[in-house]
């Protein structure tokens, strides 16, 4: 019996999932153990095809990026698909495996516009999401990338427009602006846009203009019907946007008069974002800010370009000392940097690098030395990202763990409660993580867990 015909038959033996909510778990029929989170708009019918974003987390959680995006998935009568098995700097197997269970899944169940499918994804999510659009050309109409950019090197045109979001911290961040001036030589329309933040997923509002720009986009190419009020209602926003960064931020100021002009010419009169974008160009200050921001970009390359060697020092095996390691990455000189007030472009490019810092000694490094079962030179990576970020919870988290998982259960007590006292709130990797096992009984440590408990308001598992 075809596949479809029994998707058909069981839709008619049991109700369909909710409409306007987030369902979080929504079993693949023809690929067990694969998963996602499903939203549906609350007046779906399969009557007519529906637009639909598959969204991929690195950490597997579909829900979460599915809540992000459904308030914008309700206004514009979007479907969402997030998966419940999607992973980060791992093999590209099981990530493949999972967004083609998911597409197979929704398009047996659901009603889809084959014209409005688009990807989305966060860090290695977002590499997927890439990868799924040019996979098979054509199938997918736009992508959402946030806090990373494609799976591979761009050299030539992508099938899908695009728009990208990275927090101003973000390690990944000149990565994305490099990817920004690609895109542009390229001729894709694109749009990549900053937030307040480091390596995560856009803020709601950001969802809602990805969401947006989506469809104007969908309304230039004629596959979304063009409603003047709409078009209309997403312009001012865009312009009332552009007009409060002119003061403080006029690079940000000048690229979204351009964005406005590029995507609403023949839709609407742009005439008076492209004055607002030419007298901003001729201003002094936007020259000298865009000169600084590139100097900025180039030199964030030069600095990673040399902390590999910094890193072959590390893998080669010799013992060296830690604090011999923190000058050669500069540590002490790029936070007393990152603290200066107030905030500027150099304060956050610093930050950005000590996050770059922070990311490869404490995941890429500590996980490599954890599969070697090279405890100490995990314990070293992890001390390294400590001293780069010292007031971020899951440095010190990771490096009890480690001291826990080397049988030294007080120094993994003394990080485990300095973790806490920086704000760790995962009462649940406390209760489940492997490495503690052998001091979970302690009072000291139940004392903590209750404690993270409190924070994050849940109750003891049972």
């Amino acid at each position: 019996m075809p596949l479809a015909l029994i998707f058909g038959l069981l839709a008619a033996a049991s109700p369909g999932p909710p409409v306007g909510s987030v369902v979080d778990r929504v079993e693949c029929a023809d690929t067990p153990g694969q998963s996602y989170a499903l939203y549906l708009p609350s007046g779906y019918s399969p009557d007519r095809a529906w637009p639909i974003l598959f969204l991929f987390d690195p950490g597997a959680r579909g829900p979460l990026a599915a809540r992000l995006f459904s308030e914008s998935a309700a206004r514009y009568g979007w479907i969402l698909a997030s998966s419940n098995n999607t992973e980060s700097d791992g093999p590209l197997d099981p990530n493949i495996t999972a967004f083609r269970a998911m597409w197979r899944d929704t398009h047996a169940r659901f009603s889809i516009d084959p014209k409005r499918v688009y990807a989305g994804g966060f860090s290695g999510g977002a590499r997927v999401a890439t990868l799924m659009g040019t996979t098979a050309p054509g199938t997918v109409a736009g992508v959402i990338g946030c806090g990373a950019g494609f799976h591979t090197t761009v050299k030539r045109k992508p099938p899908f427009v695009y728009f990208g979001t990275i927090g101003e911290l973000d390690f990944n961040f000149t990565e994305m602006r490099t990817l920004d001036d690609t895109l542009a030589s390229l001729g894709v329309p694109h749009r990549i846009e900053s937030f307040g933040g480091e390596h995560d997923w856009p803020p709601v509002e950001l969802c809602r203009d990805a969401v947006e720009w989506m469809e104007i986009q969908a309304i230039r190419a004629g596959t979304a019907p063009r409603g003047a009020e709409e078009v209309e209602s997403i312009f001012a926003r865009r312009r009332e946007r552009a007009r409060a960064l002119e003061a403080e931020r006029p690079t940000e100021a000048l690229a979204e008069y351009r964005s406005i002009e590029a995507d609403f010419a023949g839709l609407r009169d742009v005439s008076a974002a492209t004055a607002a974008a030419e007298t901003l160009e001729r201003a002094p200050g936007t020259r000298k800010a865009v000169s600084e921001e590139r100097k900025r970009v180039i030199e964030e390359d030069r600095t990673r370009a040399a902390q590999t060697a910094v890193w072959a020092e590390i893998r080669s095996g010799d013992a060296i000392p830690l604090k011999r390691l923190v000058q050669e990455l500069h540590i002490p000189e790029l936070r007393e940097k990152a603290a200066r007030r107030p905030v500027s472009g150099d304060s956050r490019s610093a930050q950005r690098i000590l996050n770059e810092i922070a990311t490869q000694t404490s995941f890429y490094l500590a996980r490599g030395y954890r599969g070697e079962k090279k405890l100490d030179r995990e314990i070293l990576c992890l001390s390294i990202a400590i001293e780069a970020r010292p007031d971020w919870p899951a440095g010190w988290y990771r490096r009890a763990a480690a001291f826990a998982a080397a049988g030294n259960g007080s120094r993994a007590i003394e990080d485990l409660s300095t973790s806490v006292e920086k704000g760790f709130a995962i009462p649940e990797s406390l209760e489940t993580d492997e490495d503690f096992a052998a001091i979970r009984s302690t009072e000291r440590f139940a004392a903590l867990l209750a404690a993270v408990r409190a924070r994050a308001g849940t109750k003891p598992a049972r």
